[in-house]
């Protein structure tokens, strides 16, 4: 992260880049409970190999996701109690991954990005008093995309829970 700052007469402007790379990966597994009178079930936040290793795994999913965004600020003091603030960032978020391995029934995997260049932001800090502050704050701003992995318990939204490509329209 870097941030620059430049002051002169009412302006202060302000610079910054910031990056950032995460990786989140889930699957589902069913493991052994034991058979009624022959051991206690699995508690339900585990551990869940006590009868041994999971005998299914489904739904195998890892993703990589980088994330840049870049902002340029200008704050002009207007009075003793007013300062407007006006800017823009850009924002690239790009996502890879989705499901693991070969076969032919494995959730869908591929790269998703969301970018813009210019996203406006204005703000106005007015303080009458010493004890008083109101400000209002607008800005467009972009998000990158969600993962989940397919077969998730509840409704998520994620491009990457379709049951296949084919229901996009695009085919690998």
């Amino acid at each position: 992260m870097v941030n620059l700052q430049f002051e002169t007469g009412a302006h202060t402007f302000t610079a910054g880049f910031w990056q950032e790379k995460s990786k989140a990966a889930a699957k589902t597994e069913w493991y052994q409970q034991p058979l009624l009178g022959e051991g206690p079930p699995l508690k339900a936040t585990g551990p869940f190999d006590v009868y041994g290793p999971a005998f299914k795994t489904d739904n195998a999913s890892s993703w990589v996701t980088r994330s840049r965004q870049f902002y340029l600020q200008d704050d002009i003091v207007l009075n003793d109690t007013l300062k407007l603030g006006v800017g823009f960032k850009a924002v690239d978020f790009r996502t890879r991954g989705g499901g693991l391995g070969d076969a032919k029934d494995r959730p869908v995997n591929g790269t998703l990005r969301a970018k813009s260049n210019f996203l406006p932001h204005v703000s106005l800090f007015w303080s009458p008093t010493e004890s008083t502050d109101v400000f209002i704050d607008l800005a467009n701003t972009m998000n990158g995309y969600r993962v989940a992995q397919r077969g998730n318990i509840g409704y998520t939204a994620s491009a990457w829970t379709i049951s296949d490509q084919e229901e996009t329209g695009t085919s690998p």
